[in-house]
């Protein structure tokens, strides 16, 4: 399967513009930001990045033939850099970034907590979104499972996990001061509002469960994010005012 098929599918795209709805809602500072990108895939979210405002976007990835689309599709633009990273084994990724952005990502690892610290130390604030254990009893662990590694966006290893959100929560304290899940959710059929089976009519285990999740140095003044994981959210409406909230 060619990388564009599997990341420009109909699903994928309602993800995405779900995401980025939601993404504009967060009360996040991204004017003039340098952000390191980690699992840019074929680009998709780096456009939207720019078009935030952001000054510079390293976009990465692991898998070399998502790295030919980036590198072919950005080479005329001065405020994005295309490089090879894996998460996990970096190596050679010394630089300190305003934002460190990680949608889609983190299931797709092995070592999902050696990727949260790797993303820590490189920045003031981490965005991740990630599909995430719909079980109870799987909320303060990471959960390895396997992927096929033929599917472009899947782990490139073969190795992956569904971790909880309990457990994505605790990781994210251990290096920042403030951690919060938002109240809301992108508006999707893979985004729960109930996180609990009792009130849950969806069978998860046949849907990847996904959320949202935010560590940062600085206190965000937006009273959508909690410092909590809840158990109910609610759904992001774009025509909600949510005020002009930023980091600053």
């Amino acid at each position: 399967m060619r990388p564009e098929q599997k990341f420009h599918s109909k699903g994928y795209l309602e993800i995405n513009q779900a995401r980025f709805d939601h993404l504009e809602s967060l009360g996040i500072y991204f004017k003039g930001a340098v952000i390191l990108e980690v699992g840019a895939g074929i680009g998709d979210h780096t456009e939207n990045l720019l078009n935030l405002g952001v000054a510079r976007v390293i976009a990465t990835d692991a898998r070399k033939e998502n790295l030919a689309i980036l590198k072919e599709k950005f080479k005329e633009k001065d405020d994005i850099t295309v490089l090879k990273l894996d998460i996990e084994n970096p190596s050679d990724l010394p630089y300190h970034y305003d934002i460190c952005y990680c949608y889609g990502l983190l299931y797709h690892l092995a070592n999902p907590g050696k990727a949260i610290k790797e993303m820590a130390e490189r920045c003031d604030l981490l965005l991740i979104e990630s599909a995430v254990s719909f079980e109870y009893s799987k909320e303060n662990d990471v959960n390895p499972c396997k992927e096929n590694a033929a599917i472009p966006s899947h782990s490139p290893h073969g190795a992956a996990c569904r971790p909880g959100r309990r457990w994505i929560f605790n990781e994210l304290k251990k290096y920042f001061e403030f951690v919060y899940v938002p109240f809301t959710q992108p508006k999707n059929v893979y985004y729960p509002i109930f996180w609990s089976t009792s009130l849950n009519g969806v069978t998860w285990n046949q849907r990847l469960a996904r959320a949202v999740f935010i560590g940062s140095r600085k206190e965000i003044d937006n009273p959508d994010l909690k410092e909590y994981v809840p158990i109910s959210q609610d759904y992001f409406e774009k025509e909600k005012d949510h005020g002009n909230n930023s980091t600053e």
